[in-house]
């Protein structure tokens, strides 16, 4: 794993990979979360309250209260988490390794950054999320390819837990356009925080277009169900999904709090999507 800095351009030629290790957790630093997810406040695969809870392996690729970073890819620039040695310990004994008793690391997570471009990158394989975008302003994706695959190259729904394409947590001011995903859980999530912590810190998601994008296994459009800080000014238009597991869904759980206000879906299209085509949903 390694961290980017302010005012930096990361650019990736034609054909390169970056290939993250999955040989042993020891390679991956452990960050507190209380530092850099505040509002979420507890390691995802932790049992909340725990010391293991405290702690997440680093992302592939971090960015922690900086500014104007930007990612550019060539034809085929790919970063590959090689996720599939994490997820039987991340859903079974959290003490084998990679994970080593702690959650699994995300393909990129920037956390109260502001002034983002993610341009023509495809992601795949991740151990957790592929794009994490927490407490960021001023964020533009284009070209974006989010894809959580077995280590077969397949896509077998639910192998792999909780691989979302991107999540938009407690942002502000972003634009996601063009881009393409093939994962196996919320494929476009927009979250701002969980329960006491999201509600605490108060930081609304807001003011986020999403547009023409197509998503090809997953979730369809999704608000929530980690909302508490409240989601205002969303608008999600010319989205393909086909063959989703739910189309539209806005989702939150008893107690969460939060509030979803000014929401705008417009030319959706939907084939084969297996469950609901829209669902508002407070008891999931």
């Amino acid at each position: 794993p390694f961290n980017l800095s302010s005012h930096t351009l990361l650019t990736l030629g034609d054909g390169t990979t970056i290939r993250a290790s999955n040989i042993t957790g020891a390679d991956w630093p452990l960050l507190t979360v209380f530092d850099v997810w505040k509002w979420f406040g507890q390691a995802r695969d932790a049992p909340p309250g725990t010391e293991a809870s405290r702690l997440m392996h680093n992302p592939i690729i971090f960015a922690w209260q900086e500014t104007n970073i930007t990612i550019v890819g060539g034809a085929g620039a790919t970063l590959d988490g090689q996720g599939a040695a994490w997820w039987g310990c991340a859903t079974g004994n959290m003490t084998l390794p990679p994970c080593s008793g702690h959650s699994r690391p995300q393909n990129l997570f920037f956390s109260n950054v502001s002034n983002v471009q993610i341009i023509n990158i495809t992601t795949w394989n991740p151990p957790d999320w592929n794009v994490h975008l927490g407490w960021c302003d001023d964020v533009y994706v284009t070209g974006l390819s989010a894809h959580s695959l077995a280590s077969t190259g397949a896509h077998p729904y639910g192998d792999e837990p909780n691989a979302d394409g991107i999540d938009i947590d407690a942002c502000q001011r972003v634009l996601v356009e063009d881009s393409f995903f093939s994962v196996t859980d919320d494929a476009i999530c927009v979250k701002s925080g969980l329960d006491w912590f999201g509600r605490t810190y108060g930081r609304p998601t807001r003011d986020v277009l999403v547009r023409r994008c197509e998503i090809a296994a997953g979730a369809g459009p999704t608000i929530g169900s980690e909302m508490s800080g409240g989601v205002f000014n969303v608008t999600f238009e010319d989205i393909k999904m086909d063959s989703e597991e739910l189309g539209i869904t806005i989702k939150t759980a008893r107690g969460r709090g939060g509030t979803v206000s000014d929401i705008v879906y417009r030319r959706i299209k939907g084939n084969n999507v297996g469950g609901a085509a829209i669902q508002l949903n407070t008891g999931y």
